[in-house]
């Protein structure tokens, strides 16, 4: 009766309470899920999505320049292949540790260090005057860290400040004094210098960046072990070898843990991305058991070879 009643007045029936009731259960249902957030990535993941999305930005711009220079040999920007023996370049890195040990001093000077500390912690505060005096006192005094980090200071794609800008000659040159002082950090640096186009201080050039990072990752530094596997890994630099890419990466993987501990940058993104890297190499690539067993063995003899590598580096900052 009371629904004839709403109908000839024009009005409308009221909504039993349990289709109600229906309406905003569901109505609550649609609005957790709709609004759930979504999962934050953690810090591994997120290193992990940035080495990768760099590593293929990378190789999509070499690629890129390999198909469009391959019919003209004297373009400074062709794919490059280094020339120098491996022999060499051991040779060359033992002499760089010789040197790098002789020095280890001036990165434990207690005084100098606590200056360097500062100068840091200027630069973190955006006082660049200030920490500009402070690294080119102890960088006189040969103190090597701060020589490094005046290049960082000075570089003109890292920017601390207005006043870096034209002053890529005064980053070369405390570049060139930590190479002659063996610093892996730096020679690292320099190889980097040569594998990206937007930089204008050095011509591209991947046979002359794989020289470097190789004898920085012959001292036991990270960062090159990594872009040494890179390059074998994508033939850049290098001629593509799985087997030598599978073992950088092992040596990366098999750091011991108290400085892997005391390194969060590599615990949080290197390793990591090392054992994805390793993983692609095994599976995408097929690579059969032997050959894995025999990557490993190499990684085993280097290790055996190569005793200093790891402290000196990692403790001494070279």
């Amino acid at each position: 009766m009371s629904k004839v009643i709403y109908n000839l007045y024009g009005l409308t029936s009221p909504v039993p309470t349990k289709a109600i009731l229906r309406l905003v259960a569901f109505g609550l249902v649609v609005c957790v899920v709709g609004c759930e957030p979504a999962r934050e990535q953690t810090e591994e993941e997120k290193a992990l999505a940035e080495w990768e999305s760099a590593r293929l930005a990378d190789l999509e711009w070499a690629n890129e320049k390999r198909g469009r220079t391959q019919d003209r040999p004297n373009d400074e920007w062709q794919w490059t292949i280094s020339s120098t023996p491996l022999a060499e370049l051991q040779q060359k890195a033992k002499q760089a540790a010789l040197k790098r040990n002789e020095l280890k001093f001036t990165a434990s000077a207690p005084g100098k260090h606590a200056i360097f500390v500062e100068a840091k912690e200027s630069i973190n505060k955006e006082e660049h005057k200030k920490a500009e005096e402070l690294l080119l006192a102890l960088a006189e005094e040969g103190y090597v860290d701060a020589e490094f980090e005046l290049y960082h200071f000075y570089i003109p794609w890292h920017e601390p400040s207005d006043f870096s800008h034209q002053n890529a000659e005064k980053a070369l040159y405390w570049l060139d004094k930590c190479l002659a002082k063996g610093y892996a950090k730096a020679q690292y640096a320099y190889s980097y210098l040569h594998t990206k186009p937007s930089h204008s201080v050095k011509p591209v050039h991947f046979g002359t960046a794989f020289d470097w990072a190789y004898i920085a990752a012959e001292q036991g530094y990270t960062r090159a072990k990594i872009a040494i596997a890179m390059s074998y890994f994508d033939g850049r630099g290098i001629e593509r070898d799985l087997v030598e890419s599978y073992k950088w990466l092992e040596l990366t993987i098999n750091r011991p843990l108290d400085v892997a501990e005391n390194d969060p940058n590599y615990a949080i993104s290197r390793k990591p991305f090392a054992q994805s890297l390793q993983q692609q190499i095994a599976t995408d690539n097929n690579m059969p058991p032997q050959k894995i067993a025999e990557a490993k063995r190499l990684a085993k003899e280097w290790e055996l070879a190569h005793p200093y590598a790891y402290k000196s580096v990692d403790e001494v900052g070279y």
